[in-house]
């Protein structure tokens, strides 16, 4: 088959995949932006291999966006990372098998046991430890030998990503990602600079300047 012909037909069979899984969704999203919104510590993502890739793209994600947020190995978690886990903290743990054994055991000893877990079944493992389990069940990969984490790692980031819309920040806007962001510039056309606090624009200008004079030194 033509390459460009079997790519587009594997970015169509994860599209369908994900609108089945939107079809079929009975997740509980509300007790889960509760658990974030009502959060009086951090937002930790936990996950293991590409489950694991897909919470650490969440954690810099919700960090963008005003949420005290990072990543934390399950492995490494066993040789003193497991105290950067506070009580307060509110866990986000992946795994679509959801009987990964590391991350179990960094859920059974964590301090926090506010979870939000994502698996394939409500009936996993790790959806025993969850306070809100979004189950996260995809029909099929596209790998052919349907192994290789394809669609199942594209619905799990899909289901994690719309949480953002519920920042804790009263009004969410464009500078608070300009503010946890200014290196890379990215929202930074986008910004009204009249509607911005002045005292924060001329910060922003100055940080702006010296970032451009570390960079491009005469």
């Amino acid at each position: 088959m033509e390459i460009n012909a079997l790519i587009i037909r594997s970015i169509e069979a994860q599209a369908n995949s994900l609108l089945d899984l939107a079809h079929r969704d009975s997740n509980d999203y509300q007790r889960a932006v509760e658990l974030i919104l009502g959060m009086s510590g951090k937002l930790v993502f936990t996950g293991m291999g590409k489950s694991g890739i897909i919470a650490r793209k969440l954690a810099a994600t919700f960090s963008s966006t005003g949420v005290p947020s990072f990543f934390v190995h399950p492995g490494e978690a066993y040789h003193g990372d497991l105290g950067m886990i506070e009580v307060n903290d509110v866990l986000f743990a992946l795994s679509n098998s959801g009987e990964t054994p590391e991350l179990l055991n960094l859920l059974k000893y964590s301090r926090s046991k506010k979870v939000i877990g994502v698996s394939h079944s409500n009936d996993s493992s790790l959806a025993s430890f969850a306070t809100v389990h979004l189950e996260c069940k995809v029909d099929k990969e596209v790998c052919p030998l349907n192994l290789a984490p394809t669609t199942s790692t594209t619905a799990a980031l899909v289901m994690g990503c719309p949480s953002i819309h519920f920042s804790p920040e009263a009004e969410p806007s464009p500078f608070i990602y300009e503010l946890n962001d200014e290196a890379t510039r990215i929202a930074f056309p986008l910004m009204p600079r009249t509607s911005l606090d002045e005292g924060v624009r001329q910060s922003l200008i100055y940080f702006r300047g010296l970032f451009d004079r570390l960079m491009n030194p005469q």
